[in-house]
């Protein structure tokens, strides 16, 4: 009898260890921690970056409303952002603001993640401020040594054709800067009323220790090559830039390239690697790309696919040329669904947010809508798979995340959720899948 009760428990026993194999891989075993909950005050509140972290683990993004500036927003009425660090203490993390933006020449309302240099400079663009045009700005924010940062304006956007509304970070290429604006530039050929500007793709060059020369190299017209670029701008071993748009192209947006002259002052060729179309091959991609070692490049987009819901995609390079695919469709509940941000690469596993999906229906102003995931897909000899890793519950935890992630070399995953936390203004967590 004995035996036989021994046996049946190994029987069960083996059972339950096959059915959690074949469970997509983290799906059951991610946990998640708040390491920032905002209050919307004076600390700041709806944060819209990813985080970047310097050489001591600190890590380092933005908020776009909150600090102790007021009169921004559209009537106003709104505090003008801030600039945040999150410091590891031993037992926790230790939240601090960096600077608070006051809506005047320095800019305001920040949905940047900010870029590192070497030196351990911030470089921090805003959406709005910065003048009259109320266009924005490009800042740079040097530590101290005292705890104390120092702000320089680099750059007031708006004078006509040197872009506006920048709502993507900088890329850090030697000692040039890297960014798009999502309109100026000349051609006002855009928008609902075809008499928009379609934005630019900008690089800012070191003249002095303070000054610096912004020039556009690219102008979007809004046809094949796009218009409105939201994300960030990344470069291959060769030079070339590459970025995606959220109109034009085929009506869904674009993935382009620009390839440098043969001078410092010489054009920038673009050629526009895919134009969505807004249906089965996905839409409006805010995203920025990435690439894995092999060289090839993912990015997501916030529509289409399926089930309308956004995709995750992929370009390989074929021949002198790219091919398009789509990895994954979302179709919401219990799966993820529209991602803004871009994907992670970790080795053969792709890591990214989505602002609606999951299993948590709590979220949104009337508490019934899916509060957002982390999401990965794995790549098994070319056969891609997706799960979610974690569907967030809107409080304490965050919701409806729409930055990239950033992964520590542990494996962990830290990001921000634009609401969420115990007061809904948002807040900063870790995932460990």
């Amino acid at each position: 009898m004995q035996h036989k009760l021994i046996s049946f428990v190994l029987q069960i026993a083996s059972a339950f260890l096959l059915a959690m194999a074949l469970l997509p891989a983290c799906a059951w075993a991610s946990t998640d921690s708040v390491l920032y909950d905002f209050n919307g005050g004076s600390a700041g509140g709806y944060p819209n970056s990813g985080l970047a972290a310097d050489a001591a683990g600190n890590l380092y993004g933005t908020a776009q409303l909150g600090g102790t500036s007021s009169g921004c927003g559209v009537f106003g009425v709104y505090s003008c952002g801030v600039v945040f660090e999150l410091s590891p203490n031993g037992s926790g993390w230790t939240y601090s603001v960096v600077y608070a933006f006051t809506g005047g020449a320095d800019g305001a309302t920040p949905y940047s993640t900010p870029a590192i240099d070497s030196r351990g400079s911030l470089y921090v663009t805003t959406s709005a401020g910065g003048g009259t045009a109320n266009a924005g700005t490009l800042v740079q924010l040097t530590p101290n040594g005292n705890g104390m940062w120092t702000l320089t304006i680099l750059h007031t956007f708006g004078s006509g054709t040197d872009g506006a509304d920048p709502r993507a970070g900088v890329t850090i290429r030697g000692n040039v800067l890297y960014g798009t604006t999502t309109s100026g530039g000349t051609e006002s050929t855009c928008g609902a009323f075809g008499d928009t500007p379609c934005g630019t793709v900008y690089q800012m060059v070191p003249i002095t220790a303070t000054h610096w020369v912004e020039r556009v190299i690219y102008n979007f017209t809004g046809q094949s090559d796009g218009s409105a670029p939201l994300g960030g701008v990344i470069f291959d071993a060769a030079g070339y830039l590459y970025g995606t748009t959220s109109q034009g192209g085929s009506g869904g947006g674009a993935v382009y390239r620009l390839a440098p002259g043969s001078s410092p002052l010489g054009g920038w060729q673009e050629e526009t690697l895919h134009a969505f179309t807004g249906g089965g091959d996905g839409g409006y991609s805010y995203s920025k790309l990435a690439f894995d070692s092999a060289g090839n490049m993912y990015g997501t987009t916030s529509a289409g696919g399926s089930s309308g819901l956004g995709t995750v995609f992929q370009l390989q390079p074929a021949g002198g040329g790219w091919t398009f695919g789509t990895l994954h469709s979302f179709t919401d509940t219990p799966d993820a669904a529209v991602p803004e941000a871009g994907v992670l690469v970790q080795g053969n596993t792709l890591y990214g947010t989505s602002y609606n999906g999951g299993t948590s229906l709590t979220c949104g102003p009337f508490g019934d809508t899916p509060c957002g995931t982390v999401y990965q897909l794995v790549n098994n000899d070319g056969t891609w798979t997706e799960s979610v890793t974690y569907s967030f519950t809107g409080a304490p935890d965050a919701a409806q995340p729409s930055a990239d992630l950033y992964a520590d070399q542990t494996g962990n995953l830290y990001g921000t959720g634009l609401y969420g936390g115990t007061a809904q203004y948002g807040a900063v967590f870790k995932v460990v899948p």
